[in-house]
């Protein structure tokens, strides 16, 4: 029994039930043996790897085609907006709250990941206002000479108030500045 068992699961997948529809409300079923021969195998790979390369690799590829197409098209829109003459050495004048500041764009892209230097890096031209001619930030200049010590890299001191070390915590984290951030609420250096 267990063998006559095994033999029809091993048989299994190489048979098919066909239903033949026959005229009336009669139906018949026909058992078929598939060919296992190396040609009909060989066909049968042929076959799925036709299937695969039509409906895997097909619609793949034009995805893909088109996520570079669109990567091309964003490149050219963003080299539109381009400050072409930009240098790290220029001389980035700031209006920060009404307090005007002048920066190499050096410092201010030390943060690779801050808001400043996302500003500054030269990708974007950068509006100025027409009434200073310098670029407004709408925000406490209070804090803004320390922020700029912090990214030149010179020595700098931490307010002591809790009120002054949120409201530096709160700047540094609008510029994108999670390290001195860190160090204002931790309360050093």
């Amino acid at each position: 029994f267990f063998f006559f068992f095994f033999r029809f699961f091993l048989l299994l997948p190489c048979c098919s039930l066909r239903m033949q529809s026959q005229t009336g409300s009669q139906a018949s079923c026909e058992a078929t043996t598939e060919d296992l021969s190396a040609e009909a195998i060989s066909h049968k790979l042929d076959d799925l790897q036709r299937m695969f390369q039509e409906d895997i690799c097909g619609p793949l590829l034009l995805k893909a085609a088109q996520i570079e197409k669109e990567a091309q098209e964003f490149e050219a829109e963003r080299a539109l907006h381009r400050d072409t003459n930009a240098t790290m050495e220029d001389i980035i004048e700031l209006d920060v709250g009404g307090k005007f500041f002048d920066v190499k764009r050096m410092h201010l892209c030390r943060v690779p990941e801050s808001r400043l230097a996302k500003v500054f890096s030269g990708d974007f031209k950068i509006a100025k206002s027409p009434k200073t001619g310098r670029t407004f930030f709408d925000r406490d200049y209070t804090f803004f000479d320390i922020i700029h010590q912090y990214l030149q890299g010179l020595p700098y001191t931490l307010p002591t108030d809790a009120l002054d070390i949120k409201r530096l915590a709160h700047e540094c984290e609008y510029y994108g500045l999670s390290q001195l951030k860190e160090e204002a609420e931790a309360g050093g250096h």
